[in-house]
C-alpha cells in the first residue's frame, strides 16, 4: 500500500528538463520513484538518504523489453539487498521511470 502522507521527502538526482528522482520516507520504509523525458538515459543514485549502517530489501520495478504496442511495455520486478552505500544504476526508456521501495531488512 502507498502511503498518503510522508515523514521525509527529498529529492535524490535532478536534471532541470531532463529527469528527476525523489525518495520518500513513511515511519522505515522509503518509496523512490524517479522519471524521464523523451531521452532514455541511465541515471545514478546513491541511497546515503537511507542512513549510516541501514540495509533494505529494495523492490524494483523497472520497464521490460517494449511490445509492438506502446501500452505493451511489461514491468519487470526484482529485489536485492541494499545498503546506505549502494549505488542504484536507473536504466530509464524514452518518457520512462522505475520505482523503488525500500524495506528494513533489521
Amino acid at each position: 500500500m502507498l502511503p498518503t502522507t510522508w515523514d521525509e521527502s527529498t529529492t535524490v538526482a535532478a536534471s532541470l528538463g531532463e529527469c528527476v528522482a525523489v525518495a520518500r520516507r513513511s515511519g522505515t520504509t522509503w518509496f523512490l520513484g524517479a522519471m524521464n523525458d523523451e531521452v532514455a538515459r541511465t541515471v545514478t543514485i546513491p541511497l546515503d538518504f537511507l542512513g549510516s549502517g541501514t540495509s533494505c530489501t529494495a523492490t524494483i520495478y523497472a520497464e521490460g523489453t517494449a511490445g509492438s504496442a506502446p501500452a505493451a511495455t511489461p514491468t519487470v520486478v526484482s529485489t536485492r539487498t541494499v545498503t546506505s552505500g549502494t549505488t542504484l544504476s536507473v536504466a530509464m526508456t524514452s518518457a520512462g521511470g522505475q520505482a523503488v521501495i525500500l524495506t528494513p531488512t533489521s
